[in-house]
């Protein structure tokens, strides 16, 4: 609790299970090293970036029924800040804040979701669920399935207080992307997901792919 965890690991794999994290104030997985978290929580953590958990360019990151819960990150991504690539499997992220990316923020690497909910997370600038922002040499890509970023079931929000769509399960932007923000240089794949219930201040309250490069198949 309060503390700082960092994973510096010359081993092909650090696997952690059965574990909950509570007030973390950072878990980081150094360049090289690769993680793979099953059964285990995040609760109440909070760093300047990646509120529970920041993997560094170079590192890989596995959670397999992992929940997040109520982490929030100064800058970017509530939840998870990365620039490795990051792998959810039944995995929960909600009530999450930051200024960009209120769940997760991926830079220049691949974000894969298999079966997971991601919902009431907010942003104080962009993307209330997750931004993704990658290069003309280094592009990010999300591909989910079977996901549900928001609510299971539409509703429509023309406009909402914070308060309001949180309460519902929608994730909230007061900039752009109430749900997920494409930036420069990212695409999305989808298949079998729902995006519900998510409010914008800005473009695209569900969705918005406004960045140079960005493309969406879903």
């Amino acid at each position: 609790s309060g503390e700082n965890v960092t994973i510096t690991s010359s081993a092909d794999l650090v696997s952690l299970e059965n574990i909950a994290f509570a007030s973390l104030k950072g878990f980081t997985v150094q360049s090289g090293s690769s993680v793979i978290m099953n059964t285990g929580s995040f609760s109440s953590c909070s760093a300047t970036d990646g509120g529970a958990v920041y993997v560094a360019s170079g590192a890989e990151f596995l959670g397999d029924t992992v929940t997040f819960s109520a982490c929030s990150a100064t800058n970017y991504g509530g939840a998870i800040y990365s620039e490795g690539d990051v792998t959810l499997e039944t995995c929960s992220i909600t009530s999450c804040s930051a200024g960009h990316g209120g769940a997760i923020f991926a830079k220049n690497c691949e974000l894969g979701l298999n079966n997971c909910t991601i919902s009431g997370n907010s942003s104080t600038s962009e993307a209330g669920a997750i931004q993704l922002s990658g290069s003309d040499t280094t592009p990010a890509s999300l591909i989910m399935y079977e996901c549900i970023i928001g609510t299971e079931t539409p509703s429509a929000l023309a406009s909402a207080t914070k308060d309001e769509c949180l309460a519902a399960g929608g994730n909230y932007s007061s900039g752009g992307g109430g749900g997920i923000l494409l930036g420069n240089y990212s695409t999305l794949e989808s298949t079998n997901s729902k995006i519900n219930g998510n409010y914008s201040g800005g473009a695209g309250g569900g969705i918005n792919a406004g960045g140079t490069s960005s493309n969406t198949n879903v």
